[in-house]
C-alpha cells in the first residue's frame, strides 16, 4: 500500500501498530529513548510502555530511581501489570524507610511478573516482603537469608523453574518436595542441593562454594554439570 494514501495524524503517516511495535522492541535497552517514546503520542504509548516496563533493575541505579519506580506503578496499576522482570539490591539499607513499604505494595501489583532478583548485603531474613504476593514466577534469585516466609512462598511456585539461593542445610524441613514440581535450573551451595534436588526433575546444577553478590560476573566460582 502506498503511504501516501493512507490517513495522517498530525503530519504523521500511520503505519499499522505492528511496524512500530517491531521498531521499538529494538530500544528494548534505551531506556531514554523508550522514555521518550511513550510520550511522544498516544500512537506509541501503549508499546513505549511496555518495553520501558517490561524489565527493570535498580541496581546501579539507586533509592530515588526505585522510589520514583515503585510510586508510578502504585498510582498506575496498568503499568504494574507491565513488569515481568524486576531486580532489587541494597533494599535491607532501607527496610525501615519508604522505599520498604512502596516495595511491599509494589511487589504485589505486580501480578504479572516472572522473575524477580533479590539482594541485601547484610544477609538479613526478608521473605515476609512476598507475602500476599500472587505472581507466579519462573526465575528467583533470593540472596538473602531463608526463613518460614520463603518456604511457604516458594510452597505456592507452581511454575518456577530456576532458582538460586543459598540454602541452611539445617533448614531442610522448612521445604516440602511438593513445592517448585517445574524446578529444572538450580544454582546454590550443598544446601540448597540436598534440599530441592530430590523429587524433583533439575536438569542443569550450579553448584555456588560461597555466598556470591548476583549482580556480578561469578561465572568463576561455579561449577555446572547437565
Amino acid at each position: 500500500m502506498d503511504p501516501k494514501t493512507l490517513p495522517s495524524n498530525r503530519g504523521l503517516v500511520v503505519f499499522p501498530p505492528e511496524l512500530f511495535q517491531l521498531i521499538i522492541q529494538h530500544l528494548s535497552e534505551d531506556r531514554k529513548a523508550l522514555c521518550a517514546i511513550s510520550l511522544a503520542c498516544r500512537m506509541l504509548q501503549h508499546e513505549g510502555q511496555h518495553q520501558l516496563y517490561r524489565k527493570i533493575q535498580s541496581f546501579p541505579r539507586g533509592l530515588v530511581f526505585c522510589i520514583v519506580f515503585l510510586k508510578s506503578i502504585l498510582d498506575n496499576n496498568r503499568l504494574a501489570l507491565l513488569v515481568h522482570e524486576y531486580s532489587q539490591d541494597s533494599i535491607a539499607h532501607y527496610r525501615r524507610g519508604a522505599l520498604w513499604d512502596y516495595l511491599c505494595r509494589g511487589l504485589q501489583a505486580m501480578v504479572n511478573l516472572k522473575v524477580l532478583e533479590f539482594s541485601a548485603p547484610n544477609d538479613q531474613p526478608a521473605a515476609d516482603i512476598l507475602r500476599d504476593c500472587t505472581f507466579q514466577l519462573r526465575s528467583l534469585v533470593w540472596w538473602n537469608s531463608v526463613d518460614s516466609h520463603l518456604s511457604n512462598f516458594l510452597l505456592s511456585q507452581h511454575s518456577l523453574q530456576k532458582l538460586e539461593v543459598n540454602w541452611p542445610e539445617d533448614e531442610r524441613g522448612l521445604v516440602p518436595r511438593s513445592s517448585c514440581p517445574q524446578l529444572r535450573v538450580l544454582c546454590g551451595d550443598q544446601g540448597a542441593m540436598e534440599t530441592f534436588l530430590p523429587g524433583r526433575e533439575v536438569i542443569s546444577l550450579h553448584w555456588m562454594t560461597d555466598l556470591i553478590d548476583p549482580f556480578v560476573d561469578n561465572s568463576a566460582h561455579r561449577i555446572r554439570s547437565v
